[in-house]
């Protein structure tokens, strides 16, 4: 063995005795490092799965659709009908006068103010052509195309809200009755009328902004509609966005509405034995017809709340502009001087006062009777009779324009030149025009309810079609 080789195995020897407690120092301090951030790790993780627990928790109430298809649908619903929901209103709030109304009224403080400010261009009479509606209302000063999206946004909002705490409220309803149906009639109802309850305000809002005149803008946005109409209107701070008739206007028609659903949806799915799945034609024309006597009956109700949302109420406080009531200013003709009492005071004054005859328009006041007796009973050629007649102002503005056909039959026989006289008319047909003015928004209220059920079944799609 040589002298290097020795001292080489010496060394390595010495080297080794003291690198092994030095290797196995560090082994048991990386182990001890090691395990120590495994259990940090494990306690990183046990606290984020904690944390998402509880963030689960917190939304665990919740049981609607997912919440980005729900804003991305109720957006785009709210968008498409806004054009239909302004046409409905419009012709639901509309005043169509038959008998002039007497100067003296609650709101004769108000005449002064009233009379410095310039006269508002209104829109003309709306008929029930859904588009020729449509396109009065895109042609009309007082509004524009880009007033037809005009409250789409407080719309989008009630939509949202609407969707998604209806189904939490049914559950705890269910949950809270021991019910154990998914669907109940009572609980549906009761969400629906509670839900509807809570969020009437907006409502309000949407009917004032969408009815209020351009020239004459009381509200510039539902958050300021809601503040103005707290501060100047009902009994105390916000009283008047859940008043009394607002209320109880909200109850009924919800209530009428959401039974009608239900009653329809039986009936398909039940009596019928419809299924979308299995008989997509049948099930769509079913739900069609049930649509059409569900706004049959609720179109009557729908128009009396918005009539009672139009009118301003009586501030019980005292004011710097005193305690008078300040009409509405709307875009179309309302009834600012005689106010309603209730919703059926509504109905059964539009019945009595708005009747219409069967050429569309109003039953217009009688003119002077002797007048009207001594044109039609002189004797002479046509253009005698009617230069007499004419002369006696018998007739409106709209008849004396009209063409001879309309009165005069095809066979020169003369027709009844106060035809639109009510009191020629008996007391049936009368009350029949009165009848037809109830439902002056029907097909435009249809039309919703049919778009919004076509986004019903793309809602209920087998993958959902507003999923991103």
């Amino acid at each position: 063995m040589s002298f290097f080789s020795f001292a080489g195995d010496s060394a390595l020897s010495e080297r080794d005795a003291v690198a092994l407690p030095v290797r196995a120092a560090a082994e048991t301090a990386l182990g001890v490092t090691s395990a120590s951030q495994s259990v940090g790790t494990q306690t990183h993780g046990a606290a984020l799965t904690q944390s998402d627990s509880s963030t689960a928790d917190l939304f665990a109430w919740y049981t609607g659709p997912d919440p980005v298809s729900l804003v991305l649908e109720s957006y785009t619903l709210a968008l498409v009908t806004a054009p239909l929901l302004i046409v409905e209103t419009l012709q639901e709030v509309q005043f169509h006068a038959a008998d002039p109304v007497a100067a003296t009224s609650e709101l004769d403080a108000y005449d002064v103010v009233s009379k410095e400010k310039p006269v508002v261009t209104l829109v003309p009479s709306l008929g029930s052509d859904v588009w020729r509606n449509i396109r009065t209302l895109s042609n009309s000063p007082n509004l524009g195309t880009l007033g037809l999206v005009k409250g789409h946004f407080t719309t989008f909002i009630l939509q949202t809200l609407s969707h998604a705490t209806q189904p939490f409220v049914e559950e705890s309803l269910n949950d809270a009755f021991d019910v154990f149906d998914d669907t109940h009639p009572v609980t549906n109802l009761l969400s629906h009328v509670l839900i509807s309850t809570l969020l009437s305000p907006l409502e309000l809002i949407r009917t004032r902004l969408i009815a209020q005149s351009a020239s004459e803008r009381r509200y510039y946005g539902p958050f300021h509609a809601a503040a103005a109409i707290a501060a100047t209107e009902g009994p105390h701070q916000f009283g008047a966005l859940y008043s009394p008739q607002h209320v109880y206007a909200t109850v009924i028609c919800k209530a009428v509405s959401s039974l009608l659903q239900s009653l329809s949806r039986s009936i398909i799915k039940y009596d019928l034995g419809l299924s979308s799945e299995y008989n997509p034609i049948l099930y769509t024309s079913a739900v069609l017809v049930f649509l059409a006597g569900e706004v049959f009956v609720s179109t009557p109700l729908e128009l009396a709340r918005k009539r009672l949302q139009v009118q301003t109420l009586k501030p019980a406080r005292k004011r710097k502009a005193g305690d008078a009531i300040i009409p509405f200013a709307g875009c179309v003709a309302m009834n600012n001087v005689r106010r309603y009492e209730s919703m059926f005071d509504v109905i059964q004054r539009v019945i009595v006062e708005e009747a219409v005859v069967a050429g569309g328009g109003p039953i217009e006041a009688a003119g002077g009777s002797d007048k009207s007796k001594t044109a039609t009973s002189s004797v002479g050629g046509y253009d005698d009779e009617m230069d007499a007649y004419l002369s006696a102002g018998s007739l409106s503005a709209s008849k004396k324009n009209a063409d001879w056909q309309d009165l005069y039959s095809p066979s020169g026989s003369k027709r009844n030149l106060n035809a639109g006289n009510p009191k020629n008319q008996s007391v049936l047909t009368k009350y029949w025009g009165g009848l037809r003015s109830l439902y002056r928004g029907y097909w435009t209220r249809y039309s919703i309810r049919v778009v919004e059920f076509a986004f019903e079944g793309l809602r209920d799609a087998g993958d959902n079609a507003w999923d991103i």
